[in-house]
């Protein structure tokens, strides 16, 4: 059976808070590339994401046998720590939230980009066809021309 103490517990939770606060501030550097167009950036913060998402699912993990602990049966031997715990694991739960948003909004914004640049794809190719369609020499209708005269 996993070692379920409280040191353990409100270590594991520290670690959980601040991997949430990396992916909240990598979300605003997401939300940030997104607006200026920078894909180059947008994707170094995206495989900082992923990064930081790994190590978050590990945490979850290694929380998952404190879920089945009624949080009243754990006995804490530092009162100080099992509410400064309780507050951290609120902060978590807000900043989930907070992260979803950011991701719903960037996830809105690269859409409309996509839709902004297919209009202008949609423009530029349209340009090009009528281009190309005066650009072309003018065919020859019939056969010959004779431009012998007969008075």
């Amino acid at each position: 059976m996993p070692n379920l103490d409280t040191d353990t517990l409100a270590a594991l939770i520290e670690r959980r808070h601040r991997c949430l606060v990396q992916l909240c501030e990598l979300g605003e550097l997401q939300a940030a590339a997104i607006g200026r167009d920078d894909m180059s950036e947008l994707l170094a913060v995206l495989d900082q994401k992923q990064r930081r998402w790994r190590q978050w699912r590990e945490i979850e993990d290694l929380l998952g046998p404190f879920r089945g602990q009624a949080p009243e049966s754990r006995a804490w031997r530092d009162p100080q720590k099992r509410e400064t715990s309780r507050r951290l694991q609120e902060d978590c739960e807000k900043l989930l939230e907070q992260i979803a948003r950011l991701e719903e909004k960037c996830d809105a914004d690269l859409r409309a980009r996509r839709t902004e640049l297919a209009g202008v794809l949609r423009e530029m190719h349209s340009a090009a066809l009528v281009r190309a369609a005066y650009s072309a020499p003018a065919p020859i209708v019939g056969g010959q021309l004779d431009l012998t005269s007969q008075t």
